[in-house]
């Protein structure tokens, strides 16, 4: 199990890694039909949300690959993955895209959970 939570943890981070350098590369994402949806994302794109989610994809995507820098990749990327969730489901419908980013993360956090106690705990 421990195995396979550590290729879960590289995969997902190489994914946002991947999608963080891909306008550098010259790549594009794959096309959306919904005209909402295209809207938004040309005007993300003209704009500076969607060169602040390549910063976010590209920081967090490469601290998750680490294990000792993972809990940083989560806190980083999670503001994005609940963006990406938030547009799959009000714009493209795309549930199973959607849940499956979103749960991911949940895991991912769930997971590391330790490694966010000192942000909540108060000692004097």
């Amino acid at each position: 199990m421990k195995t396979a939570f550590t290729l879960f943890r590289i995969a997902y981070g190489a994914w946002f890694l991947f999608w963080g350098l891909a306008p550098f590369l010259g790549i594009k994402p794959p096309a959306t039909t919904q005209p909402d949806a295209v809207a938004l994302l040309e005007a993300n794109r003209a704009a500076f949300p969607m060169q602040l989610a390549s910063a976010s994809f590209i920081v967090g995507g490469a601290a998750l690959i680490w294990k000792r820098t993972a809990p940083l990749g989560v806190a980083i990327l999670a503001p994005t993955v609940v963006w990406i969730f938030l547009f799959h489901v009000t714009l493209t419908a795309d549930y199973p895209w959607a849940a499956f980013w979103l749960v991911g993360l949940i895991i991912l956090g769930f997971r590391m959970r330790k490694a966010y106690r000192p942000l909540v705990t108060w000692k004097d």
